[in-house]
């Protein structure tokens, strides 16, 4: 079904919507509502969380919640972009229709939610319906991932994915967690871990787990879980996070730039510099240090911080490269040797084999 907004009603904050039922039969029991909605998690449009009540009078404070899940959302994806129908049945059903009562769905927008709008056509209401629910053993359709980032980027996003009709709890663990933003989506089925500012002490392995939880199930403070699906469950599934990163030195004088993959020869008196790149991603707050071969480099670092002349601070930079510049004024022939930059936190370092000759270099 294709979405047309005048058939809608939409919503970008949380709202109730309020049912009133009749019956004088004592054997009707509602049990399921299925909700038309419009979805598009690249637009920001879903569900979000949902909770159930009911009441005999329909006043704020006379709403007692009743539990539900949905039992057909293993099919809802983040590349959708159309009109879906779900089912939510209620696994507290309650013989409620009986005279004249009350039936409240709350949708709640929160920061936990990815959905930031919700346009729902349509609601059925069905009554003795089967209310059972099979917590059948969760599977994550994309189990035991590695990734490797092409480029450089000050935010990454993880996210785990159960193929399993139901509503579900999510908890992560892993180096760039404790920053991280976590949101649900797909209904609950998946969630993303959104992480910024990213340096190298965000690589490693990560770990989402996901369990069974009902809407208006929760967590206390001491983290028991009332939950309504049984039996109780939780699956894990493991991300390997790789940020690569990289060095390569260069040396300049006399206005020529030569590559310094082998002996850089140059002539006594000049002035040189030598230059080491370092790309990828990098700690956050970087220490970029020079070393001769008796590990008492004296030129000048003529770029960044300088701190006694050998090495040089910086915090984190979204930019692709970080360029450290070592200076040596009118270099002797005793300054022939190797020259080595290296960044702490990480195992990037290169050597730049520099031959003073009093002779013309030709």
């Amino acid at each position: 079904m294709d979405f047309e907004s005048n058939d809608f009603m939409g919503w970008n904050r949380s709202f109730d919507l309020e049912f009133s039922f009749e019956s004088q039969s004592q054997d009707l029991f509602l049990t399921r509502v299925d909700i038309y909605y419009y979805n598009n998690p690249s637009g920001g449009y879903g569900l979000p969380d949902i909770r159930t009540g009911i009441s005999t009078t329909g006043t704020e404070d006379s709403y007692t919640n009743v539990v539900s899940t949905f039992i057909d959302n293993s099919e809802v994806s983040q590349s959708d972009d159309n009109v879906q129908m779900l089912s939510l049945i209620i696994l507290t059903p309650q013989n409620f229709l009986f005279l004249y009562q009350f039936f409240r769905l709350q949708f709640i927008f929160s920061s936990s939610f990815a959905a930031t709008q919700t346009f729902i056509s349509e609601m059925k209401f069905f009554t003795n319906t089967d209310t059972s629910f099979p917590a059948v053993p969760i599977v994550f359709m994309s189990p035991n991932q590695t990734l490797q980032p092409d480029t450089v980027q000050s935010s990454l996003t993880l996210s785990c994915t159960v193929d399993n009709n139901g509503t579900f709890a999510w908890t992560w663990t892993g180096p760039g967690v404790s920053d991280g933003d976590i949101k649900a989506a797909d209904t609950t089925r998946t969630s993303i871990l959104m992480l910024s500012n990213i340096s190298a002490a965000d690589a490693g392995d990560y770990t989402c787990s996901a369990s069974y939880l009902a809407f208006g199930d929760s967590l206390d403070p001491s983290n028991i879980v009332f939950n309504s699906i049984k039996p109780d469950m939780n699956t894990t599934n493991n991300i390997s996070l790789t940020l690569s990163s990289n060095v390569s030195a260069e040396v300049y004088y006399d206005g020529l730039l030569v590559r310094a993959g082998n002996t850089v020869t140059v002539q006594k008196d000049t002035h040189v510099t030598l230059s080491c790149t370092f790309t990828g991603y990098l700690p956050a707050d970087y220490q970029i240090n020079w070393m001769d071969s008796s590990n008492m480099a004296d030129g000048t670092i003529t770029n960044g911080d300088d701190t006694r002349n050998i090495s040089q601070r910086g915090g984190f930079s979204t930019s692709p490269a970080v360029q450290s510049n070592y200076t040596i004024l009118s270099v002797e022939v005793d300054d022939s040797g190797p020259y080595t930059c290296s960044m702490d936190g990480t195992e990037l370092k290169e050597t730049i084999s520099l031959m003073v000759t009093s002779a013309t270099v030709s």
